[in-house]
């Protein structure tokens, strides 16, 4: 009996993967790539994709082939500022669903936060993040909980 299991196990996960049950994420779903200060550069897989703000998708971090010695970058983020400390984050289901927010550590001399971006939002800009908000929402990428804490970080940068 124990012999039929192993192979029983073998073959549902291989089915499983080919269904696109896999355990590494499937879909192009964007997210939001931020730092503070703003402006940092943004690399995935080793590759500089632009500076933040930034929309990122997760095939680019989940590539589903990769070349081997890329593998230590695979599933994460990361940003490079001018006199700040390099900051790297593994993504995962929250920073899918709600983004990715890092505050860079520039030591004592560094620039000030982006405090007067904070106050000139255009409202436009938090139109558009709730209405992205709402479609992954809607889509059921996230759940209602996430949804509405999202929703209220937006609302709080005005």
């Amino acid at each position: 009996m124990k012999r039929l299991a192993i192979p029983s196990l073998i073959t549902t996960t291989l089915l499983s993967a080919c269904a696109g049950n896999s355990l590494t994420p499937q879909s192009s779903n964007h997210f939001s790539v931020n730092s503070q200060p703003s402006g940092a550069s943004v690399y995935v897989m080793g590759v500089e994709l632009g500076t933040t703000p930034l929309e990122v998708t997760s095939n680019q971090v989940f590539p589903p082939t990769y070349p081997e010695e890329l593998q230590s970058k695979y599933g994460k983020v990361e940003l490079k500022y001018p006199g700040c400390q390099p900051f790297e984050k593994a993504v995962s289901g929250s920073v899918l669903a709600n983004g990715l927010t890092a505050k860079l550590d520039c030591g004592e001399g560094s620039p000030a936060p982006d405090v007067a971006t904070k106050a000139t939002t255009p409202r436009g800009d938090v139109q558009d993040r709730l209405r992205k908000l709402r479609a992954i929402f809607d889509e059921g990428l996230i759940t209602e909980d996430e949804y509405r804490a999202k929703r209220q970080a937006i609302l709080q940068d005005l």
